[in-house]
């Protein structure tokens, strides 16, 4: 179970995308944020995330480095939002028993990374694309062409493009939403539609690209994919010829494998997690792996050095070493920031970031965390905890939530009962008194109400009001709707 969400234009948070299991709850694409979490229920309030554009394209392009298993030429999808990998299976499909055992391979390993696929083999790009996309039943997973209930995969035989891609919508032929939108209006909806009209006319009413898209498909443009880059084997090894166990010793043979490495990273990205391993002398000790991760990407050597170090002291190695690999495991896009002529304010950032590595290492990586602010009714979940070394994959694409002018500074944990008192029933809050300390109210702004959706189990209901005491001080209380007690919640500071 997953949905993602995201705000989009001024329409407020909505569905992007979804798992099977949220769609036979009745979630889609587009649907608003708050129908879609009713329709879920409190029970899977906890799988909405907010939508991560950099992350997906980041784990696209992981994926398609895992693909060159099955041919050297992967090429991620030409779109605004990838979703699809392109791979040409010529001349490699007979080393996993033809195309069947090839797709059958494919998506028996994927499942294994819990990915559901669909994949269509053909002669072209386009109508490979098109079937694995549009030929599938989105209800019952069921193939038109193969009697095979759930079937995963499609292989087009030669010859037979036009005939299969003709009753499939004109979705399937790649095209921008405004033709899609424009062929519908006209009553074009099927591909063999498409064909039944001139070339003359749509090229008077589109131009080139629908023609191209329609000619690609069926093989009669040629259409040409940029392969992936496969990524360098960004790791090294030093055996030794005496083993060693003290940490400068170590740390020694770490740099000198680190630095060769460090330049080989893609341009514009930087390390977030290093890996490494430590052969020892004792066949029962083995193999010792040392994780390292980063806040932030970076290419900073004496930085990485240092929180290896940090790593060195807090694990303590189980033995003589005799061999030391370290291996690059994470890299992510770095922020880079022209540089200003006159500085007017002190960017502390990078400092931060390089504290929340070695506290990180020190203490644990779920021993120091930072504060995420979510959008939320309730004031008591606006917020959750995660591990601040997580910061990397979130700062380029989450929108950061302003703070609400009229909340308070500071929240406590767990509401504090008080009784409310007015000079008159019905009037103005005059006092309250909290245990056996009393303090007279001077002004009150409110009632603002909040109240949460029925999908939560039991409602919550309140009225709060900001007061302001004879001594200065702001506070945040409110009054439960239910049971009319009030409490405090929190304090302007």
């Amino acid at each position: 179970m997953l949905v993602l969400y995201a705000v989009t234009g001024g329409r407020g948070s909505r569905v992007t995308a979804r798992s099977p299991l949220a769609g036979e709850l009745g979630i889609a694409p587009g649907m608003p944020l708050a129908e879609a979490q009713s329709l879920a229920g409190p029970k899977y309030l906890r799988f909405f995330e907010v939508d991560d554009p950099v992350a997906d394209r980041q784990s696209l392009e992981r994926l398609a480095h895992w693909c060159q298993r099955f041919s050297p030429i992967v090429s991620i999808e030409a779109a605004p939002s990838p979703e699809s990998l392109f791979i040409d299976v010529t001349g490699s499909s007979h080393l996993w028993g033809g195309e069947e055992g090839l797709a059958h391979q494919a998506i028996d390993e994927l499942s294994h990374f819990r990915l559901v696929a669909r994949i269509g083999i053909s002669d072209t790009v386009g109508s490979a694309w098109g079937v694995a996309h549009y030929a599938f039943s989105p209800v019952t997973g069921r193939c038109q062409w193969i009697d095979q209930i759930r079937s995963k995969s499609i292989i087009i035989p030669p010859g037979q493009i036009g005939s299969i891609l003709a009753s499939l919508p004109v979705e399937a032929l790649r095209l921008p939403e405004v033709i899609v939108a424009t062929l519908h209006e006209l009553g074009i909806h099927k591909v063999n539609d498409v064909e039944a009209v001139s070339r003359e006319r749509w090229m008077s009413r589109f131009g080139p690209e629908l023609l191209l898209r329609l000619d690609q498909a069926m093989d009669r443009a040629s259409e040409v994919l940029t392969p992936e880059e496969p990524p360098p084997e960004l790791e090294d090894s030093w055996g030794l010829e005496f083993p060693v166990v003290h940490t400068d010793a170590v740390l020694k043979v770490v740099e000198q494998l680190l630095q060769p490495l460090i330049p080989q990273v893609r341009r514009g990205w930087g390390i977030t997690r290093l890996e490494i391993l430590f052969h020892h002398e004792s066949l029962t000790q083995g193999v010792e792996s040392l994780p390292v991760g980063l806040c932030r990407p970076s290419i900073r050597l004496d930085h990485l050095l240092g929180l290896v170090r940090l790593a060195l002291d807090r694990a303590k190695l189980a033995g003589p070493v005799t061999e030391i690999r370290v291996r690059i495991a994470g890299t992510a896009l770095m922020e880079i920031f022209q540089g200003e002529l006159f500085q007017s304010e002190r960017d502390d950032s990078a400092e931060i970031d390089g504290l929340i590595d070695r506290l990180s290492m020190r203490l644990g990586r779920r021993q120091v965390v930072f504060p995420r602010l979510i959008a939320d009714a309730q004031p008591e979940r606006c917020c959750r905890e995660e591990p601040a070394s997580d910061a990397h994959r979130h700062r380029s694409s989450i929108h950061p939530l302003h703070r609400h002018p009229y909340r308070p500074t500071r929240l406590f944990l767990k509401p504090r009962p008080i009784d409310v008192h007015a000079v008159h029933p019905g009037n103005k809050p005059a006092f309250f008194r909290e245990r056996d300390h009393q303090e007279t109210i001077r002004l009150y702004w409110g009632p603002e109400r909040i109240e949460t959706g029925w999908w939560r189990g039991r409602p919550i209901g309140r009225d709060y009001y900001r007061i302001e005491l004879t001594s200065g001080q702001r506070l945040w209380i409110y009054r439960d709707l239910m049971t009319g007690s009030w409490f405090l919640h929190g304090a302007f500071e």
